[in-house]
């Protein structure tokens, strides 16, 4: 099964970045074009999707091999802000645990 653990690894570090709320005029835009200048500019595709308690929604977007990637704050007007960028992604493969042995404790 694969993961995204990379990304989940991040998300600690994102939740503290996604409460600093940023102003609409900085790096701010609606989603849909935010998407698509992401898209027709780097290639990059949403990736990955994840709700806030206060109704903000991080997604990350990238471009499929593992090129660039973007990180964005939706807010719950419709207005999306990038808040991190970089390059070299990587979905990491994840083993499955062991089952249980029967008779040992775990």
């Amino acid at each position: 099964m694969k993961s995204l653990l990379n990304l989940l690894l991040l998300l600690p570090l994102l939740a503290v970045l996604s409460f600093a709320a940023a102003p609409a005029s900085a790096g701010c835009a609606p989603l849909e074009l935010a998407q698509k200048k992401l898209a027709d500019e780097y290639g990059e595709e949403t990736i990955w999707v994840g709700i806030q308690p206060n109704e903000h929604q991080l997604i990350i977007m990238g471009e499929p091999g593992g090129g660039t990637f973007t990180v964005i704050l939706l807010r719950p007007d419709g207005i999306a802000c990038g808040i991190a960028v970089g390059t070299s992604w990587a979905t990491l493969e994840v083993p499955a645990p062991e089952p249980p042995v029967p008779g040992e404790e775990g």
